[in-house]
């Protein structure tokens, strides 16, 4: 009796692990009241403790952040400090891509279009250089800019890549939500 209630217990237990592991392996992080966009589970949101002491003498310290905890794939949101409509992103995209251009002169430009995701308007940069790998791309919602950056380790990208461009396209607006 005692070993069956045991096994019983030890296969609820199980079960209970299971399913609560197999249930969702992405979860989605809500931007601003208009935009969602969805990450593996493997990334871990870092608190605005943690993002003030890495960005504290920086001029740029993104809203969110997130890492993969397999591949320490970065995952930055920046929101609401830039005004811009769908209208004007052609034009940020260029500017963009001059001052990337000059920063980075050695970079890999893989693509940096205007592209439509989920009914969305978005500049996208992918780049390489000698050591990273980076997707960047940046919407609008009610007038202000939202910015998304992807980085990680280059000898990585076969791994980083796809799950990037996953997160690219999962991009959507609340009114797409599927």
């Amino acid at each position: 009796m005692k070993i069956t209630l045991s096994l019983i217990c030890m296969m609820i237990t199980l079960n209970i692990f299971n399913s609560g592991c197999n249930q969702q392996n992405t979860y989605d992080i809500h931007i601003n009241d208009g935009l969602i966009i969805t990450v593996p589970g493997t990334f871990v949101e870092l608190d605005s403790v943690e993002i003030d002491v890495k960005y504290n003498s920086r001029s740029y310290k993104p809203n969110r952040e997130f890492i993969d905890t397999t591949t320490s794939l970065n995952f930055v949101v920046t929101y609401g400090q830039n005004p811009l409509n769908d209208n004007g992103i052609s034009e940020r995209l260029q500017s963009y891509e001059v001052t990337f251009k000059n920063r980075y002169p050695n970079a890999n430009w893989m693509r940096a279009d205007v592209e439509t995701i989920n009914s969305l308007k978005a500049g996208v940069i992918e780049t390489t250089d000698s050591l990273n790998y980076q997707l960047i791309f940046f919407t609008s919602v009610e007038g202000k800019q939202v910015h998304f950056g992807l980085q990680g380790k280059k000898d990585l990208m076969n791994k980083i890549q796809p799950v990037s461009i996953t997160i690219l396209n999962s991009l959507r607006g609340k009114v797409n939500q599927p």
